[in-house]
């Protein structure tokens, strides 16, 4: 419903909880401020070495066009990692 500092902490809570203590979690994110704010990065202060943030190029903004639908496309990536070559 929002999108505030104090739910991507939540967020990041539960992927905390939800994953093996001695894992790397990886998280693609964009620019948004709340993913740079002063309160997730206090918070992350707390877990370090526990997230890597990935973030899409700021002329990006054509990647979140899925989340911008009235009723949300559900996004399926059809293909494998290995059967993509760049």
């Amino acid at each position: 419903e929002r999108h505030r500092s104090k739910e991507f902490i939540e967020f990041l809570s539960e992927a905390d909880e939800y994953y093996r203590s001695d894992w790397k979690i990886r998280i693609i994110l964009d620019n948004h401020s709340i993913h740079l704010s002063q309160e997730t990065r206090g918070w992350l202060k707390e877990k370090p070495h526990r997230f890597e943030f990935v973030y899409t190029p700021k002329p990006g903004s054509w990647l979140n066009l899925i989340e911008v639908n009235a009723s949300p496309v559900v996004f399926t990536w059809t293909y494998k990692l290995d059967e993509i070559t760049v």
